[in-house]
């Protein structure tokens, strides 16, 4: 199945099970040629905070900080629509850790053209490029 196709599904079915099914297999066969198709996903109308979140995983699996723009703009769309994004506030954290340098220089182009509720989100996302001291 084409990664176009498994979006598709992911967008319309209510098969709960069978959109674990379809996310599995896009998120292990998806390559950086998919990318163009996966950031249309998760920019679609059609898509829902639950496929936006989804995508979050391999998009940034693919692009890491390229796709930031991209995936800050659904994080703020998921929060509009009343969900709490637990999962891509996970994903976007575990890349910002892996990558603080990349993030933060991504994250200060944003904040440039940035509403208040984007700079609060910019700014959570900021927290995780910090060093951090363990106090034992």
């Amino acid at each position: 199945m084409k990664i176009v196709d498994i979006i598709k599904f992911l967008e319309t079915s209510e098969d709960v099970n069978g959109q674990i099914e379809a996310f599995s297999a896009l998120n292990a066969s998806a390559t950086e040629q998919d990318l163009p198709a996966l950031l249309a996903g998760l920019k679609s109308d059609m898509s829902n905070f639950a496929v936006r979140e989804l995508l979050a995983e391999p998009i940034i699996n693919l692009a890491g900080v390229k796709a930031l723009p991209a995936l800050m703009a659904a994080l703020r769309k998921n929060f509009e629509q009343g969900h709490d994004n637990d999962t891509f506030q996970a994903l976007l954290a575990d890349l910002a850790e892996s990558d603080p340098e990349g993030v933060r220089v991504e994250l200060v182009k944003l904040a440039r053209h940035s509403n208040k509720e984007e700079l609060e989100d910019i700014n959570w996302l900021l927290e995780f490029t910090s060093v951090r001291l363990r106090i034992e």
